[in-house]
């Protein structure tokens, strides 16, 4: 099971963060519930600085699937449409 966890671990790291420079996040942990989302006029004041490429606002809620907790993570597809992010899929084995 943990080889399935770590390659899972592994390409999501790759095809999200491959291309990061710099990650800046607010007061808590980021990418997590606890993280405070920054205002929508900061983000838009880091993409006008001529040095930053390109900016991504992300956002983590809490769901119910099936009876359980499940993370969603929602990002702007704009990165996936133009090739900056990639979905990476793997073939699962129910068995681990």
């Amino acid at each position: 099971m943990f080889a399935s966890v770590h390659r899972t671990m592994s390409a999501w790291l790759r095809s999200n963060f491959s291309r990061v420079d710099l990650m800046v996040a607010s007061a808590g942990r980021p990418l997590t519930l606890d993280s405070t989302p920054f205002a929508e006029s900061a983000l838009r004041d880091v993409a006008q600085l001529p040095e930053v490429a390109a900016t991504e606002g992300w956002r983590v809620v809490v769901a119910t699937h099936e009876g359980a907790a499940v993370r969603l993570i929602a990002v702007d597809p704009i990165f996936y449409q133009s090739g900056v992010r990639r979905f990476e899929l793997l073939q699962g084995d129910e068995r681990t």
